[in-house]
């Protein structure tokens, strides 16, 4: 296992994980991130 993470979620729609734990130290920079999938963002005020 490399990762630890938790589902994020609203509205009972998952918008993706957050990472919890690393257990390589290649990859501990991850802990505390979160990734939301593109798919649930919604575009406004012309963001890039």
């Amino acid at each position: 296992m490399l990762w630890q993470i938790s589902t994020v979620r609203a509205v009972n729609t998952t918008l993706g994980w957050k990472y919890e734990q690393a257990f390589e130290s290649s990859q501990k920079y991850k802990e505390g991130k979160f990734i939301i999938e593109l798919s649930h963002m919604i575009k406004d005020n012309g963001w890039d």
